[in-house]
């Protein structure tokens, strides 16, 4: 066998086994709820050194819950959530979407807290959910948000 055929069936074997992966990566099931500031929860952690004029210094964090209920106003569950600030307007935030068949594990990166439109990442689930991968985005309302969930596969 020529050295050429050998690499060009390798490259054709390697495309195959990477086009694998891409299929089973099509968007799946989309899930939409509302989140709730009423009935949520929320606490500022101020940690050294001590924010000033009410601007968050790096590693300051904050935690909240919120309800989440469909679009008829159901429950659906709870978002709880864990965000630390990197500078005074970014921050990382981890989040879990409790709902009654299994929990979505968020990550959300940003530079602007005051951002209308957040988008994250859906890195794992439990339950129905187990393995979940996927795209979140989150828009502010005037009575909480509207959040998106897309799973892929």
């Amino acid at each position: 066998m020529s050295r050429h055929l050998i690499v060009a069936v390798g490259a054709a074997s390697a495309l195959a086994l990477a086009a694998v992966p891409a299929a089973a990566q099509a968007p799946g099931p989309t899930l939409r709820f509302k989140e709730r500031n009423k009935g949520g929860t929320f606490k500022f952690i101020d940690n050294p050194p001590r924010a000033r004029r009410g601007r968050p210094t790096a590693g300051d964090m904050f935690v909240f819950s919120n309800p989440l209920v469909s679009a008829t106003g159901a429950r659906r569950g709870t978002l709880r959530a864990t965000c630390t600030f990197a500078s005074t307007r970014a921050a990382l935030c981890y989040g879990v979407f409790s709902l009654k068949e299994g929990q979505l594990v968020a990550i959300v990166s940003t530079n602007n807290l005051d951002a209308r439109t957040t988008r994250g990442a859906i890195v794992g689930g439990t339950g129905v959910y187990e393995d979940a991968r996927g795209a979140l985005t989150s828009t502010t309302t005037k009575t909480g948000s509207d959040d998106t969930v897309t799973l892929s596969g």
